[in-house]
């Protein structure tokens, strides 16, 4: 986890390295702390940086719901349609 005070005083370096604090989900406070107080191309780092981090792969997991009433009916449509 990385600290404010860590980070380059300002230019292309502090810009990748905002970039690089995406791939630690550690660093989401001080992500959203940079993109609320950075300007320009290091607060667009910082919200792709924490685009990375909200889009991280989910774990799969299995959804069981049991068959309803309703779903043993022959048709769910009127005779007439």
């Amino acid at each position: 986890m990385m600290t404010l005070e860590q980070l380059p005083p300002k230019g292309v370096k502090r810009e990748q390295a905002i970039l690089e604090l995406g791939k630690d989900g550690a660093n989401g406070e001080l992500l959203l702390q940079l993109a609320n107080t950075e300007k320009g191309k290091c607060k667009t780092a910082a919200q792709k940086a924490l685009a990375q981090l909200e889009y991280a792969p989910a774990t799969p997991c299995l959804l069981y719901t049991s068959p309803s009433p309703r779903d043993r009916q022959k048709s769910r449509m009127p005779s007439s349609a």
